[in-house]
């Protein structure tokens, strides 16, 4: 809005900001292609519609974006339409964000990078689940039931846990030992039957807890403990609601523990050989975890404090992971800093 001529303001804009975008789109989409070496399968499907998704929207920034600012002028603004010929000589308009970041940026510094990291501590208490019925209203069918069926049966009838023993221990009845198990309310078995030619018994336990909770994850790892020790030559496998659960939150688990440094490693790279800086890629790196860990510590105080919910669904955490990623403004401004001459200084982040 600072050039009499629309065009040409627009030709600026666009060289300023084209190789911003593009980098920023391109971080993205590098983001979303590691999410291929996932092996949850929402996560592993996510990968190449989303990257398709990204890079035609960063080409439409590109190209069609302009195209219609070119034909609309100064009404795409509307209502706010700037008119820099009205601007009275002699008195900029002012900017009061960049006027307190250049008069106090290591006030600004310190006071941004401690209230993000006391944003970030609070993303340790996240507590997440895999429990689809407490995503659900209070007032849907399946959660009125599930309590119905709770306080009738117990909070395990809900989803029973299928033991399932191939091999040699097949014939033996454990469901005495499965009973006196602390986490389980009670079991009923064996039903005798043949597996890939093998004898096969299969037993029903209800948990004490909810076997949809994290809580039963973890039972799940009792029962199968005490199972394999007293019958150590045969095969035991668990089924049902809580050990899908179990095996998600363990997928889960996996796929953060590879996509996240592999995303982060990738755009490091990408970002030192665009910029050509180790300290600017360094600082933008940082920026990136810093504000992913602040927004999860939020988004978490605002689900729990003020929604009252008292978990966080499952793959959240990767999934605000792999959309966070975004660069725009921040290489902006190291390009802006780069064409003045200046080095890229954290403390004006």
């Amino acid at each position: 809005g600072e050039r009499a001529d629309p065009l040409a303001a627009l030709r600026h804009a666009y060289s300023s900001v084209s190789g911003a975008v593009a980098m920023s789109a391109a971080t993205v989409m590098l983001a979303l292609i590691m999410l291929l070496v996932s092996i949850y399968g929402s996560d592993h499907r996510f990968a190449v519609p989303f990257v398709v998704g990204v890079g035609v929207t960063a080409l439409a920034s590109l190209t069609l974006v302009p195209s219609i600012l070119s034909v609309l002028g100064r009404s795409a603004f509307f209502p706010y339409v700037p008119h820099p010929d009205r601007e009275k000589p002699g008195r900029p308009r002012r900017r009061l964000t960049t006027e307190w970041v250049s008069r106090r940026p290591w006030t600004i510094l310190i006071v941004t990078v401690l209230a993000l990291s006391a944003l970030g501590v609070a993303s340790r208490n996240i507590r997440p689940t895999f429990n689809l019925l407490s995503q659900l209203p209070p007032s849907s069918s399946s959660v009125q039931g599930y309590h119905i069926l709770s306080r009738a049966e117990g909070a395990g009838a809900v989803s029973p846990i299928s033991v399932i023993v191939t091999g040699p221990g097949a014939g033996q009845n454990i469901r005495p030992a499965l009973s006196r198990l602390s986490v389980a309310a009670s079991a009923a078995g064996p039903t005798l039957g043949v597996y890939q030619g093998q004898p096969a018994s299969l037993y029903r336990v209800l948990l004490r807890h909810n076997p949809l909770s994290m809580a039963a994850v973890r039972d799940l790892a009792v029962i199968h403990a005490d199972v394999s020790a007293q019958l150590p030559h045969s095969r035991v496998y668990l089924a049902g609601q809580t050990a899908q659960n179990a095996d998600s939150a363990s997928a889960v688990r996996h796929d953060t523990h590879w996509v996240v440094p592999l995303v982060l490693g990738t755009i490091f790279i990408l970002l030192v050989l665009y910029l050509r800086s180790l300290v600017a890629a360094l600082y933008l790196i940082a920026t990136v975890i810093l504000s992913f860990f602040a927004a999860l510590g939020a988004g978490w105080l605002f689900l729990h404090h003020v929604l009252g919910l008292s978990s966080w669904a499952g793959g959240g955490t990767l999934y605000g992971f792999r959309v966070s990623g975004g660069l725009g403004g921040r290489l902006q401004y190291l390009h802006a800093l780069q064409h003045l001459g200046a080095p890229p200084e954290p403390s004006h982040g």
